[in-house]
């Protein structure tokens, strides 16, 4: 009826009800069917007294089906979780791919603005009064620039958010309305 590797655990509590350590006890081992199949058995127990001698009555349940579910209703939960994360980091590494090429864009617009930019202050003379206006957007698509960088490698590394992003480039976009 005791599996071999349960024979301690029961022979223990059994001897402890005898002696009259404990009144009742409450645990799970592994038992053996007549077939040698290896079970799960739940036991109840308490001490009593037969014939003037100490003895145990108590109830033993076999519980092998309803831990089956319960560990195969917890591989599912495991199985669902690692899904949802798996989900979850597609969800993010698609996400990096296209702040990685929004940025690239971004930058090749950038890089347009900023030729432009030099054209003009390569034709204005030092005491221009646009002069100073130029090299203030000079000085912002140079924040831009940077930004989209950072940008670009958070998309490489995998580790923009759906936060990040959008405040990056709305942050890298107000620098360039502002020196326009």
């Amino acid at each position: 009826l005791i599996a071999p590797e349960s024979r301690a655990l029961v022979a223990g509590n059994d001897r402890k009800r005898l002696a009259g350590e404990e009144e009742s006890s409450h645990f799970i081992f592994k038992g053996l069917r007549k077939d040698g199949t290896v079970i799960d058995i739940e036991t109840y127990g308490s001490r009593a007294e037969i014939d003037g001698k100490p003895a145990i009555i108590g109830t033993l349940l076999d519980i092998t089906e309803k831990l089956s579910r319960e560990n195969r209703q917890r591989e599912m939960e495991e199985r669902a979780r690692a899904e949802s994360a798996l989900r979850q980091t597609h969800k993010l590494e698609a996400l990096g791919r296209l702040a990685g090429g929004i940025a690239h864009d971004f930058n090749n617009l950038l890089t347009a603005i900023l030729g432009y930019t030099e054209l003009l202050l390569a034709t204005r003379s030092q005491t221009d009064p646009d002069r100073a206006d130029l090299e203030e957007i000079q000085k912002a698509l140079g924040v831009s620039f940077e930004e989209a960088e950072r940008i670009k490698i958070g998309g490489r590394r995998g580790e923009a958010s759906q936060d990040v992003v959008p405040r990056e480039v709305e942050d890298a976009m107000r620098s360039v309305n502002e020196a326009v």
